[in-house]
């Protein structure tokens, strides 16, 4: 719902010029609320798949049996879409080559980091599950000065101070996703270090400091500025750990039959939600639904939950179908 979200709004908050302060700053708000979801992704993905022992071809088999058809399926189909909206025309054989260089859509990055993940999780669980707790506090502040701390802090200093600075380690560091995922594992183990209280609250008071900063960056420089919202920003590491934290102390006996179902169909919606964003907006005849509208407090919401329930059903649908579920699940 995160990343439905945060497509939904995205546009809006390039809008910076285009329409009055108020219906930004709440598309702003709506896009903030967005911004963990990649992340816990990557974080949960950490959790389950990094504790295991299995045998590397076994892993490899299992995982990538159940990517690549999906991957090559839904980039075939957004690589249309786009050459569609681009009115140019490829070939097959061209299309081919555009997905191996890279994702065809904005949304189908993910893919391409997910394999690098998946290559590299037999390595990576030697080496979390041979260090202790210590060891992984270290290795994860070591990621968070060199990936968050010091490109925000030079940032920030170039933004108001037009004092321009960096290190040569912070530009190299190993990736960034490794170390969500790594931060993740090391969450399902052992938790946080710290206690903290009221998770959902601290989670909504990190994502208006960054909206409110976001918008601060913006009127000063005077063009659209992704520092405070990018999966390195400082504001969404927190954000990521506050949800994380939140949902992991949660009191519950049984998961909810509607969690459930949106669970089942999660995959799916995340393949095929920009083409029913792209669907609301084209519309029939008169009748369409587009973020960016003249009054978001209203707009944004409603194309969200427009997109997210439609997509849902729409792979429950496909679920049911032997030879299509294999796409979206």
């Amino acid at each position: 719902m995160m990343i439905v979200l945060l497509h939904v709004s995205a546009p809006v908050r390039d809008q910076w010029h285009a329409m009055a302060t108020a219906n930004w700053l709440v598309g702003a708000i709506f896009d903030s609320f967005g911004r963990a979801g990649v992340p816990l992704f990557v974080m949960i993905s950490g959790a389950l798949l990094l504790p295991k022992k299995e045998e590397w071809g076994i892993f490899y088999k299992k995982r990538f049996s159940r990517i690549l058809l999906p991957m090559f399926f839904w980039s075939f189909i957004f690589a249309l879409l786009w050459q569609w909206q681009l009115g140019e025309s490829n070939s097959i054989f061209q299309l081919t080559f555009k997905i191996i260089a890279g994702p065809t859509y904005y949304h189908l990055w993910y893919f391409y980091m997910l394999l690098g993940i998946y290559f590299a999780t037999p390595f990576i669980r030697v080496l979390v599950q041979n260090l202790n707790n210590k060891q992984l506090e270290l290795l994860i502040l070591i990621w968070i000065v060199f990936r968050f701390l010091l490109p925000g802090a030079f940032g920030q200093l170039s933004i108001w101070f037009n004092f321009d600075m960096s290190l040569g380690i912070q530009q190299n560091f190993p990736d960034l996703y490794i170390g969500y995922y790594i931060l993740g594992y090391y969450l399902h183990q052992y938790g946080l270090p710290f206690k903290l209280k009221h998770g959902g609250l601290w989670f909504i008071v990190v994502t208006i400091i960054q909206m409110i900063v976001s918008a601060a960056i913006y009127n000063k420089v005077g063009t659209y500025q992704e520092l405070m919202i990018l999966p390195y920003s400082i504001t969404v590491l927190f954000q990521a750990l506050f949800f994380y934290s939140w949902m992991q102390n949660l009191k519950t006996t049984a998961t909810p039959k509607w969690m459930n179902i949106i669970s089942v169909s999660s995959f799916g919606i995340y393949l095929i939600h920009p083409l029913i964003i792209e669907g609301l907006r084209l519309g029939i005849g008169k009748y369409h639904l587009d973020a960016k509208t003249a009054d978001t407090l209203l707009s944004i919401p409603i194309t969200w939950l427009a997109t997210f329930f439609l997509s849902a059903i729409i792979i429950l649908i496909l679920l049911k179908v032997p030879y299509l579920r294999k796409l979206v699940s």
